[in-house]
């Protein structure tokens, strides 16, 4: 939605929001919580709702039914990942296809062409079976999405390396190359990978949070900016500060990935005990720590920090709308992630998250149980 958003898209997001039964513990959630209404208020957050994201509640199959042949450009496929259920959804969405479209899904580990014949044996039963999943290698394998696309694409779709995720595009006509590659860049599916790679990161530390920078939060910054440390190069950068936490889980990953971590405390937000606690806490990892003891965000500094290269900026800790902003433009060209803290309680930094997206050419991530938000590359 953020990347449609720059040039007048609109994505259809089509679901039930009650769960698969193929999946007990998706069933269980949308039993005790309203899914549908925490996305809409995660859309509404993002600026997103019914203007870029319109919400059709719908099984696939009869939704499909609603839009023409040869209409849509880009078709992503997460359902129930059985062997009939998958089927029933590329060969419904599949004609609805531009030329030059892309249609993708997830959970695609390797092609069925490259298994052995016992291993495409065991998925040609339990596909029958309409089993979700398989274990191989203590890896699970969806035999149903594999399958599925050996029979509908042959070995003419691709998957992207490390994530599962799969895509296929169709010829593209001579008129369709005329337009514009800049925006078609945009749906760049290695965008659509980090995405995948992060909400799982977030859904697998999301909890109800009792008080800020909760242990969840602190392990969430931490494998954000570990994914960053694998991805890109460049050392880690915290804006502000409010608790130590985070700032430690930090210290470690620095210490872990032979980085050097750039804490800018920001003085005048922070309290001496605080301080104190901080240079304590990390003391284990001071060889890879730099403390910048500084009152505010000058030009000076900014520049300074603009010419160092960094992996993740994490922005902590700030109240107001003008210093958030701030902090944003200062590691706008961070390479990888900037998350800022609190957009959740505090509407500055809210409002400062969504102006920094733009000023930054980011896309937005946030999910309503988080306190974070993340600015992507799109």
């Amino acid at each position: 939605g953020g990347v449609l958003s720059e040039y007048e898209g609109t994505l259809f997001a089509i679901d039930t929001w009650k769960g698969s039964s193929s999946v007990p513990s998706m069933e269980k959630e949308a039993m005790y919580n309203d899914i549908f209404d925490i996305f809409i208020q995660n859309m509404k957050i993002l600026g997103l709702f019914n203007e870029v994201v319109k919400p059709i509640v719908m099984e696939s199959i009869a939704a499909a039914h609603i839009f023409q042949n040869n209409s849509l450009d880009f078709i992503f496929i997460d359902g129930d990942h059985t062997y009939s259920s998958v089927k029933q959804d590329i060969l419904a969405w599949l004609p609805k296809l531009k030329e030059g479209g892309t249609i993708c899904g997830n959970c695609a580990k390797a092609y069925y062409s490259q298994y052995s014949e016992e291993l495409k044996a065991e998925i040609d039963q339990k596909c029958e079976a309409d089993v979700d999943y398989i274990f191989n290698d203590k890896l699970r394998l969806h035999p149903g999405v594999v399958k599925t696309l050996y029979e509908v694409f042959g070995d003419r779709y691709k998957i992207i390396p490390g994530s599962g995720l799969w895509y296929y595009q169709t010829k593209e006509s001579n008129s369709q190359r005329s337009l514009d590659s800049s925006k078609l860049n945009k749906l760049n599916p290695y965008y659509g990978a980090h995405v995948k790679i992060l909400l799982n990161i977030l859904g697998e530390t999301v909890r109800e949070e009792p008080g800020q920078g909760s242990i969840y939060q602190s392990e969430r910054i931490f494998l954000v900016a570990q994914y960053c440390t694998q991805g890109w190069n460049g050392d880690l950068i915290q804006l502000g500060f409010q608790n130590t936490e985070a700032t430690k889980k930090l210290a470690e990953l620095a210490q872990k990935s032979n980085r050097r971590l750039v804490v800018v405390p920001l003085a005048e937000e922070t309290s001496s005990d605080l301080e104190e606690t901080l240079l304590t806490d990390i003391e284990q990892y001071a060889d890879f720590v730099s403390i910048a003891q500084l009152p505010k965000l000058t030009e000076e500094t900014i520049d300074s920090i603009k010419d160092r290269e960094f992996c993740f900026a994490f922005i902590d800790g700030i109240e107001t709308y003008e210093t958030c902003l701030t902090a944003i433009k200062t590691v706008a060209s961070c390479s990888g992630i900037i998350s800022i803290n609190n957009i959740s309680v505090s509407i500055e930094n809210s409002r400062a998250f969504l102006q920094g997206s733009e000023l930054t050419n980011r896309s937005k991530l946030y999910l309503p149980l988080c306190r974070e938000g993340y600015l992507l590359w799109s």
